[in-house]
């Protein structure tokens, strides 16, 4: 090495140690700041499709010889969700005008890890853990950082909104059902019956109706309906439904609208058909796209952190002896409508009138 890149080196390093040493010597002999979260944060939508968020805390007891050395301040913060990295800002060059000055720091929500959000709440059973910090650098080059103190909360911790809400619309379509096959005629008019009117051939009785949570992924989230389904008619009949129609909407987003066909039905469960008089526990799992959860996500937050929940069920089964198509319910499908208001940021009280069937199997 030549002599002057040496005596550069030896400069430089010169700098650092001593860089060092003052830092050590201010954390030894100076009282730290104090760092106080006033304001664990507060939405701010930002358009139509961002969010952000800002923080709110106060610094006190800096030393006067602290603030000699520097009287801008350099700070970071995060908010995290389930361990999902949701927020994250960093703010510079603040001015620290008077002791206790509260500071806004401002975090903007990192949109494209909403869907793994979701999918840790699905995994955590509906349930939310959030927790904030960060810290706060003083002096030249952040001789001394200070850490904001940690916020956490929890939020859902007894409650299952989603999967009651998609429950109790499995659960609404309970009832006997028949198919009058006394004619062709009642075939093609009439439809559906009520037991008793007529004495079906074919026939089904829903006696309870649930649903659970199947896989769930950023990208795709399995929900699996239960189904305990007796055969009331005098023939064999599917225990696949040729069509399952599930709807479930949040804030008018139709978060869960899937159509699944008896083929992919058939292939997911390979139920063989029910003779007559047998009972049986069915399941089909019905799979979404995760697309819309970042929608649901922003309106939830404009909306105070409140959620309005519209879920239904439809089983449409085909007799292989008719070739005439059953629909449960016929008629209008009847609806689900709850409710569910968190307090992830927003200082109220966490919860839903959605509630599921007495009963529910887990």
């Amino acid at each position: 090495m030549r002599l002057a890149g040496l005596v550069d080196a030896i400069a430089l390093v010169g700098v650092g140690a001593t860089g060092l040493l003052v830092a050590g010597v201010l954390s030894a002999l100076l009282k730290r700041p104090q760092v106080e979260v006033v304001d664990v944060g507060t939405w701010h939508p930002r358009g139509d499709e961002r969010l952000d968020v800002v923080t709110t805390v106060r610094v006190t007891d800096v030393h006067p010889l602290l603030a000699a050395l520097g009287d801008r301040l350099r700070a970071s913060y995060y908010i995290d969700m389930n361990g999902v990295r949701l927020a994250t800002g960093e703010k510079v060059g603040i001015e620290l005008d008077r002791d206790g000055e509260p500071i806004e720091l401002r975090t903007t929500i990192e949109h494209e890890n909403v869907p793994d959000l979701w999918a840790t709440f699905v995994r955590s059973d509906e349930s939310i853990a959030v927790t904030t910090g960060g810290e706060i650098a003083f002096g030249p080059w952040g001789l001394l950082t200070v850490a904001i103190p940690s916020v956490e909360r929890r939020v859902l911790d007894d409650e299952t909104p989603v999967i009651d809400a998609l429950s109790s619309a499995a659960d609404g379509i309970v009832e006997n059902y028949a198919l009058d096959t006394g004619s062709l005629v009642s075939q093609l008019t009439d439809g559906l019956l009520r037991f008793g009117s007529t004495s079906p051939a074919v026939g089904y009785e829903i006696e309870r109706g649930w649903a659970t949570w199947g896989t769930v992924t950023p990208a795709e989230t399995t929900v699996r309906f239960h189904f305990d389904v007796r055969n009331r008619g005098d023939v064999p009949v599917p225990s696949v439904p040729e069509v399952l129609d599930v709807t479930l909407e949040m804030n008018g987003v139709a978060l869960f609208t899937a159509r699944n066909d008896g083929a992919s039905l058939v292939d997911a469960t390979s139920e063989p058909p029910l003779a007559p008089g047998e009972r049986r526990r069915v399941e089909y799992p019905v799979t979404m796209d995760n697309e819309k959860v970042d929608a649901w996500f922003r309106s939830h937050v404009r909306n105070g952190e409140r959620t309005e929940l519209t879920a239904s069920v439809r089983l449409v089964f085909r007799s292989a002896v008719f070739g005439t198509a059953l629909t449960l319910p016929p008629g209008r499908v009847p609806t689900v409508t709850c409710d569910v208001q968190t307090g992830l940021l927003v200082d109220q009280e966490t919860k839903t009138t959605c509630d599921g069937p007495v009963g529910t199997p887990r």
